[in-house]
């Protein structure tokens, strides 16, 4: 066993003997989970691959790609294929969502068909299950295709739905890829539950092409960080955000909750504010709990759940306990004046933003679904509750405020652990071991 690890590491330390021109397709140029984590692995590979990244939908990526200053890195556009959806939708508007598909399709992917002979792309590398034209494009080159699968779209997961139905789109997944990196086993199992279907022979041999590979998250701090940088403060910037790293993280008054990215209904932010109001009852009735606040960095995922968050404020008489400071880029001076960091998402693939909290030495209280039960052991990495039950997230709020030296205790355990698991410099070699392996079994057909 020990040799055969031993083989491995040194197959990932192990640079490519020929130069890599690899096409990464982003399917939208926000700075959220996907793209952080593309930029890391950008950031670590070797001298020796050239990256060839083409954005379908502008935003802040482009500029942090630029700023990189790697000649390595050269950033295009292209228009996407998008063959899942965020949002329900009836069987009527499928029918026509494919349709309109299969007429923009031919020149799209023609497009980056060009694309990829101008730049002598070696591979293909799509970096998130949203988007399809670069899986077609690589086929149609006859070149390696790697799937980076970053989302759950099986039921229960709410609100992202394949076009195509899960089977079909899984198959198409796995038959257009020659290697798949899922981001936690619980990505992996909802392919590999396709073998409950009597699939082709090609799609049961392509199951055995999945790698799980975690996402890797750079160890930030906050010593380093500047409030005011128009580079971390993206949009809705916050005039309290200035304020925020200046007091200590321990305050014997006050407990500091907190809660990175979007809101949405999947992600279940208002039962963090239904557990808040059961802490500030329970204040009331024992003044020497100290008080609990809740610091909010993200985005609404629309305006309607927007204006239902409001409307629970102001129900629960939280304007005063809660300090939303907007989407932001870096949220290390957010992270830094946290006690506790709360992920309440009804399933989550990964759960990037505990892992930016491990890294940091922050004890985080998540919900036991899908990829976070991999992150978390509980009561020694962390702590899990059911989705939704508001009670035992409550009962976990008030063990931070009752005693929080204790609580934070705990993390010590999961910052080691965390500091090697979501190394970048781990991640950018496991992954260009599957380019070796894609590269190679390219070669052999």
């Amino acid at each position: 066993m020990s040799q055969a690890i031993s083989q491995q590491e040194n197959a990932l330390n192990t640079p490519p003997q020929q130069p890599l021109r690899i096409l990464y397709i982003c399917h939208d140029a926000q700075l959220y989970g996907s793209q952080q984590s593309l930029l890391q692995l950008l950031k670590h590979l070797p001298s020796t691959v050239h990256a060839i990244v083409s954005v379908a939908r502008p935003g802040p990526l482009t500029e942090s790609l630029q700023a990189l200053q790697n000649n390595n890195i050269t950033v295009t556009t292209h228009q996407r294929l998008q063959w899942f959806k965020h949002s329900p939708v009836s069987h009527l508007k499928r029918l026509s969502e494919l349709l309109s598909l299969l007429l923009i399709a031919p020149v799209r992917i023609a497009r980056l068909v060009r694309l990829i002979r101008q730049h002598r792309v070696t591979l293909v590398h799509t970096n998130s299950v949203v988007s399809l034209e670069g899986a077609l494009a690589a086929w149609v080159c006859r070149i390696p295709h790697v799937w980076h699968i970053r989302e759950l779209y099986h039921p229960p997961t709410p609100k992202l739905v394949p076009l195509l139905g899960a089977q079909r789109s899984t198959q198409l997944i796995l038959g257009l890829s020659a290697r798949v990196i899922c981001i936690s086993q619980a990505v992996q199992q909802q392919l590999l539950a396709q073998r409950a279907y009597k699939a082709p022979k090609q799609t049961q041999s392509a199951l055995n092409s999945l790698r799980v590979i975690e996402n890797p998250v750079a160890t930030a701090h906050a010593a380093n960080f500047s409030p005011n940088s128009a580079q971390n403060v993206l949009q809705e910037p916050s005039p309290t955000l200035a304020a925020l790293s200046t007091p200590p993280r321990l305050n014997a008054g006050r407990v500091n909750f907190g809660y990175v990215g979007r809101m949405s209904e999947g992600k279940r932010f208002t039962d963090i504010l239904e557990a808040l109001a059961c802490l500030k009852a329970r204040r009331a009735d024992a003044q020497q709990l100290p008080e609990a606040h809740l610091i909010v960095a993200g985005s609404f995922a629309d305006e309607a759940y927007e204006q239902h968050v409001q409307q629970t404020l102001d129900r629960l008489k939280l304007r005063q306990n809660v300090t939303f400071l907007g989407f932001l880029a870096d949220p290390t001076a957010a992270y830094a004046q946290m006690q506790a960091l709360i992920l309440s998402s009804a399933n989550e693939a990964f759960g990037r933003v505990l892992a930016e909290a491990m890294v940091q030495n922050i004890p985080c209280i998540a919900t036991q679904a899908g990829g976070v039960t991999e992150l978390i052991t509980h009561g020694q990495t962390g702590w899990l509750y059911p989705p939704g039950n508001i009670e035992a997230l409550t009962a976990l709020m008030h063990q931070a405020l009752h005693n929080p030296q204790a609580f934070a205790a705990v993390t010590s355990q999961a910052y080691m652990q965390a500091q090697a698991r979501f190394s970048p410099q781990r991640h950018a070699q496991a992954v260009l071991s599957c380019y070796q392996q894609a590269l190679q079994q390219g070669a052999s057909k």
